[in-house]
């Protein structure tokens, strides 16, 4: 049976998150290996298949009376059927709490978010999926539909924590099916770029190289792809967190070139386009803003899947999302609505890494968020 998390209100203060404006000027030399792969864990890896002591239950570890307070909400009678859910849950729920603390991503000066005219691609709504959701879960993400927004952050908090840190060599091992890992992102004997789309057969590392396949069919050789964090490593709290890092949620294959270019410059909205942009392939290209601070657009097929890997960090660890990123991220969250293959995999983690995104299962919760 799958785990499922109990979703549950925290009455709280809501959580204003403040940045400090330092988004580089000029871009750094960048170097042939991504600073997102130069070093390695050191600290010894739990065994992926001893997930927890069967007496840690969800009971045990979370106590309700503590944490849901009545009176905020609609209906009383919402507990009761909160506790008959959670008799159904099963118990081999492994709890890893990290200690979390403000974190700010590099602002963007301010942007012409609201008319973003020739720089975006058109929506692509073709792919859309509605997801389909067993009842249990459902149910849980109906519950938490009605909570203030402070209490939503905090009830998709106890949700995504949730889960099993299984640090950055085994995850990598699970995105590329080596070393007993179930290759969560290898489809059809293939790796994805998630910035570009080429394509890379696997060589039985965590580093593939070989020959490319890029969009219009073309190919070249000697190309490698490493793994890219979407949210920075680097900007983690605390900096290089070994679940952070390893979280299946933000981490995909990369060529390692685009790699190298995205660095960690914040998303945004270059005003260059390709082919007259300092870096550009396949739809995601690197240039400076208006203000002239650097920044990485992605392409409309993945954009949508990056914007929610973003929101689910935010929450996940507490850390905020510049103002200015926020509002590029959500539109390119209703430009690249979830499709079918990004369901998928938020599936796929589950199965290994115990906790869900919810802004792929609920969409609609983004909405409900005024203020990552």
């Amino acid at each position: 049976m799958r785990p499922y998390l109990l979703a549950c209100c925290v009455l709280a203060a809501f959580i204003t998150f403040s940045c400090d404006d330092h988004a580089p000027k000029d871009a750094p030399d960048l170097q042939e290996t991504s600073d997102t792969d130069a070093s390695q864990d050191t600290t010894p890896e739990p065994d992926l298949h001893d997930l927890s002591d069967p007496s840690d239950t969800l009971e045990d570890n979370l106590d309700l009376t503590d944490l849901i307070d009545t009176d905020t909400l609609a209906d009383t009678s919402d507990l009761t059927e909160i506790e008959a859910d959670l008799q159904d849950l099963p118990p081999d729920i492994f709890v890893d709490l990290q200690d979390t603390a403000d974190q700010s991503q590099d602002l963007l000066p301010d942007q012409h978010i609201d008319d973003l005219g020739d720089q975006l691609d058109q929506s692509d709504q073709s792919d859309a999926y509605t997801p389909e959701l067993d009842a249990v879960l459902a149910a849980i993400y109906d519950d938490m539909q009605a909570l203030p927004p402070a209490e939503l952050r905090a009830a998709l908090l106890v949700f995504t924590d949730e889960q099993f840190a299984m640090g950055y060599d085994l995850a990598r091992d699970e995105i590329y099916g080596v070393n007993g890992g179930t290759g969560i992102d290898l489809h059809d004997g293939l790796y994805e770029c998630v910035y570009t789309g080429r394509t890379l057969t696997p060589d039985g590392t965590t580093y593939p190289k070989g020959t490319c396949t890029l969009l219009d069919g073309s190919s070249f050789d000697n190309c490698s792809f490493n793994t890219e964090h979407t949210w920075p490593s680097s900007q983690l709290v605390p900096s290089h967190d070994p679940t952070g890092r390893g979280d299946l949620h933000h981490i995909f294959p990369s060529w390692a070139t685009a790699n190298n270019q995205r660095g960690d410059f914040p998303f945004g909205v270059p005003t260059c386009t390709p082919p007259n942009c300092t870096w550009q392939a396949d739809g995601s290209y690197r240039g400076k803003n208006a203000n002239g601070d650097w920044v990485f657009f992605v392409r409309l097929a993945t954009r949508g899947d990056v914007a929610r890997a973003q929101f689910y960090m935010s929450v996940r660890y507490q850390m905020p999302i510049a103002e200015t990123v926020e509002q590029v991220l959500r539109q390119w969250h209703a430009d690249d609505p979830v499709d079918l293959k990004e369901f998928t995999r938020n599936n796929a983690i589950e199965a290994v890494q115990l906790n869900r995104n919810p802004f792929v299962d609920r969409p609609d919760f983004v909405d409900l968020i005024p203020d990552f």
